[in-house]
């Protein structure tokens, strides 16, 4: 399914993006369900997004997570894929369901701080613990509350079993990361396209955007982060991570 180029970019930098990869039309079913929801719960009618507090957000959440609206999200292309990725080893979750990563327009009801981490602990005799896939329900542009990666991040080493404080405090003490850690959401554009070459690790600051059925692929040791969604629309896309199945057995009660 994937091409050679397309494997050594993962394993280079830890993020693809398989523009059109997930049925469009399942995403606009996806995204109908979750408006029809959202209208129920008052936060949404007539083509408007309306204010929600923090507990009406939390509610919504509960409700669309109840309601099974999502249904599944693989298809035997996604499937293809995260087996080429992780070099055909069996994997751990392949067929659960999707989690829904919502952010109301100009962020109501939403963090604002940023929380840079690793989905899974650093974990030797591996090379990867596995994939997240994220996919679009409705265009996200930039500003738009997609997440923010560090593209090579995952082949920078870090020490077995540290807490995301811990991973934090290790980065910072490169100066890239140092300087990283130190931005707030209002530095948006001091943040993204950010680059450096840390002991011959070219490593850059990226933000996923895209278009209803497009598809990311990132390693689970890439550090990252949410990101506030600054524009005047819904950020609505899926994601769910895909563990290596040694990998899941031997983290066990630790895995996020």
């Amino acid at each position: 399914m994937l091409s050679h180029e397309q494997k050594d970019t993962f394993k280079k930098e830890g993020l693809i993006l398989l523009p059109g990869l997930w049925p469009v039309e399942k995403a606009k079913i996806g995204r109908e369900r979750i408006l029809a929801i959202c209208e129920k719960e008052r936060c949404y009618k007539d083509g408007q997004w309306h204010f929600c507090t923090p507990l009406a957000i939390r509610r919504l959440g509960k409700q669309i997570l109840k309601s099974n609206t999502i249904g599944s999200l693989m298809t035997i292309e996604l499937d293809k894929c995260i087996t080429d990725l992780v070099d055909g080893r069996d994997v751990r979750e392949r067929t659960m369901g999707a989690n829904l990563l919502l952010t109301l327009p100009h962020n109501k009801g939403s963090r604002r701080d940023l929380d840079w981490h690793l989905d899974a602990p650093s974990l030797s005799g591996f090379d990867t613990a596995g994939v997240q896939l994220f996919t679009f329900l409705d265009s996200v542009r930039p500003g738009g509350g997609g997440p923010i990666a560090v593209t090579g991040s995952h082949r920078i080493e870090t020490p077995e079993n540290l807490t995301r404080q811990g991973v934090r405090k290790q980065l910072s003490e490169i100066a890239f990361f140092d300087d990283l850690l130190k931005k707030a959401h209002g530095d948006r554009d001091e943040i993204i396209g950010k680059k450096a070459k840390i002991d011959g690790i070219e490593v850059e600051v990226v933000e996923m955007v895209g278009e209803p059925g497009d598809v990311y692929f990132m390693d689970l040791w890439v550090f990252y982060t949410r990101f506030p969604n600054c524009s005047s629309v819904a950020r609505m896309m899926l994601t769910q991570r895909f563990w290596l199945q040694e990998v899941y057995q031997r983290l066990g009660p630790r895995i996020a």
